[in-house]
């Protein structure tokens, strides 16, 4: 046994490397699925002038397929990824997730995720005044007495729910022990009312020239206001706008207290099961050891709008029916699909399956031209799922072709 082992064990050796190279070679050549480390940014195409998209999932994961061999040349940076809106005009749309890239022998096996419920708004612009933001503190035992702007209001463009939302610009003044009046170039953002910049707003011009004057006094410090709120609005309702006024405040105690507070908080509304707007004053929770530097701001004036939770898709649907045509045979339909827009509760709308929309064609009174009935749909000639609206029609006119009985 051992004899035939090592019988010729040189030519056996050459034969073994051999086997194992093209077996490298072989496996290096094979294609194989991976996912791509990382994600791709997603960036938008083609939108309409003076329209601006908001979509909340800025990045997409994708799944590849190419040669092992390749996997170390591959980084996100080779794709790009996009949604098309071509075409689209305002409202909420579902747009498809397009993936790229530039490198030969890679293709695309799966994108996460694939589509994205897009809003188009209106691009508006308005004139608002400036307020501002106090970060950091002036030197121990110094307050801000006075900060004045050269310019009292400046021109926010963005979206019209954004635009529509904020009354002011606020600039920020990062103090660091000053206790001398300075002048300075102050940046510009858009808060909204949990105090975090919103996105997508153009500030013109976005850096406003002040002075900033101090007094001695006791440590004052400038904090938001949030609404404490308790429960949750009726189903599908959310909050679109609160609105709180004032929503920033100056507290006054010990600078070991204060240099801790951020934000002030109202006392809790209860806002459980409403589906209405609510205006109510609420008194402020001020926190031990510190008060308000205007006594008269320990209430605060609370707006709560609310919207209803709904999403718009486009359906193209094969089920079409008809009624009252005695006198006739329908051959066939042209088109043999409709297509419409329809809107509704996110929970309705993702689980409609496109022969839920239901066309019917009434052919009482109608009398064939050539052999063919045209009928102009309206809303009327769709049925649809209980708590779905008709948005818009696709497809204006359907023909049947027709032969006598």
């Amino acid at each position: 046994m051992i004899k035939v082992i090592t019988k010729n064990i040189r030519m056996k050796s050459v034969c073994l490397a051999a086997a194992a190279i093209l077996w490298f070679y072989v496996s290096a050549s094979q294609n194989a699925v991976f996912k791509l480390p990382g994600t791709i940014n997603i960036k938008a195409s083609n939108v309409a002038e003076n329209l601006i998209p908001r979509y909340d999932e800025k990045e997409v994961s994708v799944k590849i397929m190419g040669k092992s061999s390749d996997w170390q040349k591959i980084s996100s940076g080779a794709f790009t990824a996009s949604i098309d809106l071509a075409g689209l005009s305002a409202g909420t749309h579902q747009v498809s997730v397009n993936v790229y890239s530039n490198l030969a022998g890679i293709s695309i096996v799966d994108t996460i995720p694939s589509s994205l419920i897009v809003t188009l708004e209106p691009i508006v612009a308005k004139d608002v005044g400036i307020g501002k933001k106090i970060l950091g503190s002036p030197a121990d035992g110094y307050v801000v007495s006075d900060v004045s702007f050269q310019t009292e209001r400046v021109t926010i463009k963005g979206a019209k729910s954004a635009i529509d939302n904020t009354d002011e610009a606020t600039a920020l003044i990062s103090l660091n022990g000053e206790k001398d009046a300075f002048e300075g170039e102050f940046p510009l953002f858009v808060y909204d009312h949990l105090g975090k910049a919103v996105e997508g707003v153009e500030i013109l011009p976005n850096i406003s020239k002040g002075r900033v004057e101090f007094e001695r006094g006791s440590n004052i410090k400038s904090v938001g206001v949030r609404a404490n709120l308790i429960g949750v609005p009726k189903s599908n309702h959310y909050l679109s706008d609160i609105k709180i006024n004032p929503n920033v405040v100056e507290i006054s105690g010990p600078k070991s207290i204060i240099d801790g507070i951020g934000y002030l908080e109202t006392l809790p509304v209860d806002i459980n099961g409403i589906s209405s707007k609510i205006e109510k004053e609420v008194a402020l929770k001020i926190p031990e050891g510190i008060k308000l530097a205007d006594i008269n701001n320990y209430k605060v004036k609370l707006a709560i709008s609310l919207s209803t939770n709904e999403i718009s898709r486009e359906v193209t649907t094969t089920s079409i029916t008809a009624k009252n045509h005695d006198e006739v045979n329908i051959q066939a339909y042209l088109p043999t699909e409709v297509t419409a827009v329809i809107s509704g509760a996110p929970e309705k709308i993702y689980q409609i399956r496109p022969n839920d929309v239901l066309i019917t064609l009434d052919f009482a009174g109608k009398k064939p031209i050539n052999d063919e009935v045209s009928f102009t749909l309206q809303e009327n000639n769709f049925s649809l799922p209980e708590g779905v609206l008709l948005k818009e029609i696709k497809t204006r006119t359907v023909v049947a072709r027709v032969v006598d009985r």
